[in-house]
């Protein structure tokens, strides 16, 4: 069956949304990102998983029935994913608007878990953002705080590089980058190690002194680290990918134009387990 739709005998005035205005905001106002797009890994487990056994009742389901028998999951020790199932490409520098979704003290919002975390990036209709896309601000920072085991060479890559933040401080504004680290001592006190004694920051890493009179954690010892890194998000969902539209005010005719894409991001440390690698 074939149902029109009725027209409107009157299709002026018309109100539309300029998107040259919406690109001026945005690069006046908007915040630099580093994009990195995913790709899903082809590591996926053929006929068996880490919790799917190869004797398992239903990988002998899926072969009777003609079915591979792939689960489809990620392996853990893949050297690209890591187990996440997905891996980054294609880095690069763009501008965006970053909001952020406040906590709501109801109990049960329409987003449930997802505020925690959570924030909005609206992107230039040419960058379009796919699931597991990542943006990492460039300019802003956070606390992160992590327990690592130090490594076998001079220096430790932590999950995400140190970066110095100058503090307006009064009477002189001071550089900073570690706020606190600490180690277990003798007789199981906590031990604090000082920046610039018992360890520098070199290229966004932990440089271990091994001097006299240094006190550095042991290879393979535990210790904890609080400090600046650029927050760093991932896509979890695009509700407003399809915010295209035609224009028709002070032009010929109507014209096609794409609008800016909104997506709803969350921290990536609450949404991905942490590099096994690293």
């Amino acid at each position: 069956m074939i149902i029109p739709a009725r027209v409107p005998d009157k299709l002026i005035p018309r109100v539309d949304f300029n998107p040259e205005d919406f690109r001026e905001h945005l690069f006046t106002k908007g915040l630099r990102l580093t994009w990195e797009q995913a790709s899903e890994c082809p590591c996926k487990r053929q006929g068996q998983g880490d919790f799917v056994p190869m004797a398992s009742s239903m990988v002998d389901l899926l072969v009777t029935k003609g079915i591979p028998s792939m689960t489809g999951e990620a392996k853990a020790e893949c050297p690209i994913c890591h187990g996440n199932g997905y891996f980054h490409h294609s880095s690069q520098s763009i501008v965006a608007i970053v909001t952020r979704l406040g906590a709501d003290p109801k109990g049960f919002p329409g987003w449930g878990e997802w505020v925690k975390g959570v924030a909005f990036v609206t992107t230039l209709p040419e960058h379009v953002p796919a699931y597991q896309d990542r943006f990492t601000l460039t300019d802003s920072v956070l606390i992160y705080r992590e327990t690592r085991r130090r490594g076998t060479g001079p220096r430790d890559d932590l999950r995400y590089p140190i970066v110095e933040r100058l503090l307006d401080t009064t009477p002189t504004p001071i550089a900073a980058s570690v706020l606190y680290c600490v180690k277990i001592g003798v007789a199981g006190a906590a031990k604090e190690m000082v920046l610039g004694t018992d360890f520098k920051v070199v290229s966004g890493q932990v440089e271990w002194q091994t001097e006299v009179g240094t006190d550095a954690p042991a290879e393979k010892e535990f210790y904890s680290i609080s400090y600046y890194a650029n927050p760093r998000y991932v896509v979890v969902d695009i509700p407003h990918a399809f915010r295209d539209t035609w224009v028709g005010t002070k032009v010929p005719a109507p014209y096609f134009a794409p609008l800016p894409i909104n997506s709803m991001c969350q921290m990536e440390f609450l949404n991905q387990r942490e590099d096994p690698a690293a």
